[in-house]
């Protein structure tokens, strides 16, 4: 259905079923890497930027206030524990709208 969201191992075999309808369906595969893994493929700027995107993510997650009760009878998380970004928070809040966008323009890169 449009909206779903399906989190899975990226060796599970998958696959959909041909779209007979006349929308428009898409599709977007999210992967995330440890960072040893990426030193010696991609440069430490863009490394550092891709970290920014997951940090403001966080940061924008908690602040959102999402999940607080139940919600059409679907749990929700109210007791969630927070994530600590660290060393990272001092950081990420002095960012200004501007250095937000740019940092959320940043374009990922495939291995």
């Amino acid at each position: 259905a449009a909206g779903d969201v399906i989190v899975h191992d990226r060796n599970l075999i998958h696959g959909s079923f041909t779209n007979t309808s006349p929308d428009l369906r898409i599709t977007v595969y999210f992967g995330y890497h440890r960072r040893d893994t990426v030193v010696d493929v991609f440069t430490p700027e863009h490394i550092r930027q891709r970290e920014q995107v997951i940090w403001l993510a966080v940061q924008h997650r908690a602040e959102s206030n999402l999940v607080t009760e139940e919600e059409d009878g679907l749990p929700m998380v109210a007791d969630e524990q927070p994530f600590s970004l660290g060393q990272f928070q001092s950081e990420i809040s002095h960012f200004s709208l501007e250095e937000k966008a740019k940092i959320l323009r940043a374009p990922p890169l495939a291995i």
